[in-house]
């Protein structure tokens, strides 16, 4: 069933994984693959929460503090990205 979840990623080709805690301290799995693409995933369903791009692979991930979490990619661009929480409709 994980591998099942992880496919986006996997067929991609995986390059770097790294955990975190979004901003409601609910774990999440970054993964980076050579589409340059970085997927989350929800922990522990497993179900994406979203995606982000970049020029070229994304070869590193580190995280930071409050949210904040760092990619490097193949041309030496590194981003800061802030993990906000989404907004969910309420009826």
């Amino acid at each position: 069933m994980i591998v099942h979840r992880l496919t986006p990623c996997l067929l991609q080709g995986l390059l770097t994984l790294c955990g975190m805690h979004d901003l409601e301290g609910k774990p999440i799995l970054l993964c980076s693959s050579n589409d340059s693409s970085v997927h989350l995933f929800d922990l522990p369903s497993f179900s994406e929460k979203g995606k982000i791009f970049a020029k070229q692979e994304i070869r590193a991930i580190q995280t930071g503090p409050g949210g904040l979490f760092f990619t490097g990619d193949g041309t030496g661009q590194v981003r800061v990205w802030n993990s906000v929480a989404v907004p969910t409709a309420t009826t």
